[in-house]
């Protein structure tokens, strides 16, 4: 039975324009064309990873080639809807452009080019990671793409755009793949958790979809991962355990400690942090992240929308962001990411870490030091030594 079994990520892979999460605005443009008859010959779909762009050019392509379409909605019942769902459909060519990236591989795509389509309206070739192909690949590629037969359509997935070269740029219709909101991926792990019969809280699901980093697809590995680990029950702490991060609640207890000067409770969550087997570079990551944050609301407010987070625990941000000054969070961010650059090479990344969050507690007294040099040298230009007496003749 578990030879069978068949991941989250790919058992929810979206197969409808709907279900591509936090991509309304691609959704609707693509629709749109295909409505009014206004499809481009070459598309460039460019994000980080796991945020929907293949799943997207395959459902891009269905509606192409259905036998009711080309229409904005796929039935998802014909033949070729069918074949293009279960990877099968010849019509459909995907081409991995990271081990697939040579003039030869591009002399064979531009020979099969030349044939019409086994049985759909439209030969549609996916390229994933697109920036992977050569230059002299691409320079081979370029009269092609301009002028391709009718029945072809070209679609290039690409995490690094910049590596692209212009040439193909301004052939190609670009569309940018937003990051997943964290709201957006846990109403989706919900959705998913609810048909696995799998029991999670809302603290357990927040903290996988902070822990994708905005990818959808990492998201879901990870809630296949903590079903597993959890037995179908997930908690924040069985969560925690299984990614490591550390939970909201305590990132906002560790900085209620700072603000409060108390080093021993933040020094302890260092140590808990460590003996339970994580990277001291890891807990850095974790604070970084709150306290920009927290330098976000503090200086944007929070109506700015730069930072991802649910409303409750974005109204204990912005209560706790206004317990700081900018400076002071300003002067976190600036410690901890210069601690976390420290710690790669540090011989005793532990020893770095705790002297960075003694200086972390006493961020008021640097900023008010900083703040004294400033008004000084506005005063007068700078400091200046006192005049020397004259010596007596």
């Amino acid at each position: 039975m578990a030879d069978n079994y068949t991941v989250i990520a790919r058992r929810y892979r979206p197969t409808t324009f709907e279900e591509v999460v936090g991509q309304e605005h691609i959704a609707t443009t693509l629709q749109n064309a295909i409505r009014d008859n206004r499809v481009g010959h070459a598309y460039i779909f460019t994000g980080s990873r796991g945020v929907g762009k293949t799943s997207m050019a395959r459902i891009f392509a269905r509606a192409l080639n259905c036998e009711k379409g080309p229409t904005p909605e796929p039935c998802g019942a014909c033949e070729i809807c069918r074949a293009s769902i279960e990877g099968t459909d010849p019509d459909i060519v995907e081409i991995d452009a990271a081990s697939h990236n040579s003039v030869d591989d591009i002399r064979q795509l531009r020979e099969g080019i030349r044939y019409a389509p086994l049985r759909a309206r439209f030969k549609v070739y996916i390229l994933d990671e697109a920036h992977r192909v050569t230059a002299s690949a691409f320079d081979a590629f370029l009269k092609t793409l301009e002028e391709p037969p009718p029945h072809v359509k070209f679609i290039f997935a690409t995490t690094e755009p910049g590596k692209l070269p212009e040439t193909i740029h301004s052939r190609c219709q670009r569309f940018d793949f937003r990051r997943v909101t964290t709201a957006d991926v846990v109403k989706r792990l919900r959705q998913i958790c609810q048909r696995e019969s799998a029991q999670a809280d809302d603290a357990a699901l927040a903290m996988v979809a902070r822990a994708g980093r905005g990818s959808m697809r990492d998201a879901q590995s990870l809630l296949d991962q903590a079903i597993a680990f959890s037995g179908g029950t997930l908690t924040a702490e069985r969560v925690q355990e299984l990614v490591g991060t550390l939970p909201r609640e305590a990132l906002l207890e560790i900085f209620d400690r700072v603000r409060a000067r108390e080093l021993g409770p933040v020094l302890r969550a260092l140590d808990a942090s460590v003996s339970g087997g994580r990277d001291p570079a890891d807990f850095m990551d974790d604070l970084v992240e709150h306290a920009r944050a927290l330098m976000l609301l503090r200086a944007a407010g929070r109506d700015a929308g730069l930072v991802d987070e649910a409303p409750d625990t974005l109204e204990r941000l912005v209560a706790q962001a206004e317990s700081y000054s900018v400076d002071e969070l300003a002067g976190a961010v600036s410690l901890l990411s210069d601690v976390k650059r420290r710690l790669r090479d540090a011989s005793d990344p532990r020893i770095v870490a705790e002297v960075a969050l003694v200086k972390l507690t006493r961020l008021a007294d640097l900023a008010t030091i900083e703040d004294l040099v400033r008004r000084l040298e506005g005063a007068g230009g700078g400091v200046r030594p006192a005049a020397r007496q004259a010596a007596a003749p």
